[in-house]
């Protein structure tokens, strides 16, 4: 699970970003401000500054350095329904699969042995 955090000094003080699973985050601010959000870029970040304070001459700056120092698996990564399916539950996506056609198989032959001739 990621974790960790990172500080940059804006013009209205440092900006503590503690990274969280699946894109979480959580912006501090100087003064008490704070905002929870899902951030997936550097743009949405800058936006969530600019929320808080930071000048919007300078939130694509502090943004970009903050976002670049995020852990490699902070990031939500685009999976279809499938794959996010099989890493819930631990399974292989062939194990599904192969799970799959043995129930249709099985369905069948039930099928076959129930309706008479």
């Amino acid at each position: 699970m990621a974790e960790g955090s990172a500080t940059e000094v804006a013009s209205i003080g440092p900006i503590t970003i503690t990274y969280a699973f699946r894109s979480w985050v959580l912006v501090e601010a100087p003064g008490g401000g704070h905002l929870r959000r899902r951030v997936r870029s550097d743009e949405q970040l800058a936006e969530v500054l600019r929320e808080l304070g930071v000048p919007a001459n300078e939130a694509g700056s502090v943004a970009a350095r903050l976002w670049a120092a995020r852990p490699g698996d902070a990031g939500l990564s685009k999976v279809s329904s499938w794959e996010s399916f099989a890493t819930s539950t631990g399974h292989s996506r062939l194990q599904l699969f192969l799970a799959a056609v043995a129930i249709v198989v099985v369905a069948g032959l039930i099928i076959w042995l129930v309706t008479p001739e």
